[in-house]
């Protein structure tokens, strides 16, 4: 008995539930239930792609079982007198008549036969000197090639025509849409689902209040509220479900552009990285302000998943997190809290391990003097004019590396074999990932609040926390503590820093401003900080100062 091997491809995931399995199968099977005399099956070669492009030769790469099959044909896994069964030679490939043909010819060689059950053609070692049956293939193949080109070249035709209108018109694409909005019946434009937005935006102020996503999930399950999408959750044989909600649906809409008013870019599905669509602003109407997304992006990124680190009170709402370090350079953390009032200590992390002798500083103690005496007059210096020259220049140099990209890319396809091109290519590629990062944050930051007034928020409460920690992070950019001493060094996002801030409110201690640029500040922005600032220096002047 032979060897009988069976190869079933589809090229989009939209046909998984379709005709295009259950056909190929079925060809398959009465094969086999014919001639199971003379063939046996392995499960180990049986072998599917789904969802890959013949066209564009997914089922060949690196994981496809088409390439499993061919490599275990040409090693001998898949000995010789096998035979290979498929629906038709398209299945192997769409791709030009050559590299279709040598792939055929390669199996061939190797005394693996095929056989194409559309027209019960056999094909052997035979065939590589058949010229009647090799022009059938070739004829077969080209037949295949062309169909993808014009369907390829019609769908590209379509799809271009329809983003045009959508940047130009903002013209619906389709009927899909985010489950708060409902297209129109002329299909001219989309409605909002009133109801559902402002679910929308209760899922955005409970994750404000320092609700996790696991526990807004929770909520939304034990209120009862449907989910956006409409969409049921898979039950478990084994485990009843608590509800349609799950965090992974919530992080969908904490995450989603599309509450702006963004339609998302899309992106390939070859690559996972190829960008085919840039994303297009005010498609859709927004339902959540600027403010309250990006203020949630801060926490997301603080916080990774939505977890709260130990607890849902307000002691546990760390209002300097990511912040604040030591001044031996290791991070400092809240330790000894205890309900219900003790806000505990800020501890160096080296300290456990007798690496840190700048001692410990009262969390209280430190909350309470620069919220009241410092980060309330910060607000009084902020400059939105800095924040956005910041942003034009991160941009700036965004769009620099793309154009070096797109020069080294060009230079690559004439001289493919040039490994310092290659190298340099990859160097600039996760140069630009990092622009991409750097700016993602600088604008949920600069976002993220549309008041820096900390004045008017309950510090006793997890909703009042939070909202400070988030307007901090807009101004600060690090906070150097020495526990012993109690000064503060404070560094901020417009690249000033304000050294020496005294922790017990005494005036025999010195404040300095020190500035990012060789300007120098004037004498009312000294005096908003109600301190004996007694010179102010250019940043780089680190030269000690006497009160």
């Amino acid at each position: 008995m032979k060897l009988l091997v069976t190869y079933i491809r589809w090229s989009t995931k939209e046909q998984d539930s379709g005709d295009s399995l259950r056909r190929q199968t079925n060809l398959i099977d009465a094969f086999y239930a014919k001639h199971k005399d003379d063939y046996y099956l392995l499960p180990a070669h049986r072998y599917v792609d789904k969802g890959k492009s013949g066209f564009h030769q997914q089922h060949k790469a690196q994981g496809s079982d088409f390439r499993r099959m061919f490599e275990n044909v040409m090693s001998g896994a898949i000995p010789e007198g096998s035979l290979i069964v498929v629906e038709n030679f398209d299945r192997f490939s769409r791709a030009d008549i050559d590299t279709a043909i040598d792939d055929v010819r390669q199996i061939l060689r190797k005394g693996v036969s095929i056989l194409t059950l559309g027209d019960g053609e056999l094909y052997d070692k035979s065939a590589l000197t058949d010229p009647v049956k090799l022009i059938k293939h070739i004829i077969i193949a080209e037949r295949a090639h062309q169909e993808s080109l014009v369907k390829q070249k019609r769908i590209a035709q379509v799809w271009n025509h329809k983003t045009q209108l959508a940047r130009e018109l903002k013209k619906p694409m389709g009927k899909q849409a985010p489950g708060w909005l409902e297209l129109s019946e002329d299909g001219s434009h989309y409605i909002v689902d009133e109801d559902k937005a402002s679910l929308v935006n209760i899922i955005y102020d409970k994750r404000l209040s320092g609700m996790s996503m696991f526990a807004i999930c929770k909520w939304l399950n034990e209120q009862g509220y449907p989910t956006i999408n409409q969409r049921k959750v898979r039950i478990s044989k084994t485990k009843k479900p608590d509800g349609n909600w799950s965090a992974l649906s919530v992080k969908h809409i904490l995450t989603s552009r599309s509450v702006l008013g963004y339609l998302p870019a899309k992106i390939s599905t070859e690559d996972r990285k190829t960008v085919l669509r840039e994303e297009i602003e005010g498609f859709y109407p927004q339902i959540v302000t600027d403010s309250k997304f990006y203020a949630v992006q801060q926490l997301l990124e603080e916080t990774g998943k939505g977890k709260t680190s130990s607890g849902d009170h307000w002691l546990y709402v760390n209002i300097l997190k990511g912040l604040i370090r030591c001044k031996c350079g290791l991070v400092m953390t809240p330790t000894g809290i205890r309900k219900p009032v003790y806000q505990g200590t800020y501890r160096c992390n080296g300290n456990k391990e007798s690496r840190c002798s700048y001692g410990t500083v009262s969390r209280k103690l430190l909350d309470t003097q620069l919220c009241s005496r410092l980060f309330s007059k910060l607000s009084q210096l902020h400059d939105e004019a800095t924040d956005t020259a910041k942003l034009d220049e991160l941009q700036r140099r965004l769009n620099t590396v793309d154009s070096e990209l797109e020069k080294l890319t060009e230079t690559l396809i004439q001289l493919p074999n040039i490994t310092q091109i290659q190298e340099a290519l990859r160097v600039k590629q996760e140069e630009k990932d990092e622009l991409i990062v750097q700016l993602s944050r600088e604008k949920a930051r600069v976002k993220s609040v549309s008041s820096l007034d900390l004045s008017g928020l309950d510090m006793e409460s997890v909703e009042g926390r939070t909202e400070a920690q988030i307007i901090i992070k807009r101004l600060v950019k690090e906070i150097v503590v020495s526990g012993n001493e109690k000064l503060v060094d404070i560094y901020l996002h417009n690249g000033n820093m304000i050294r020496g801030f005294p922790l017990d409110g005494k005036d025999d201690h010195t404040l300095t401003l020190e500035e990012a640029t060789d300007e120098m500040q004037s004498l009312d922005d000294m005096l908003i900080f109600g301190e004996p600032v007694t010179r102010i220096y250019p940043a780089g002047d680190m030269e000690e100062v006497d009160a």
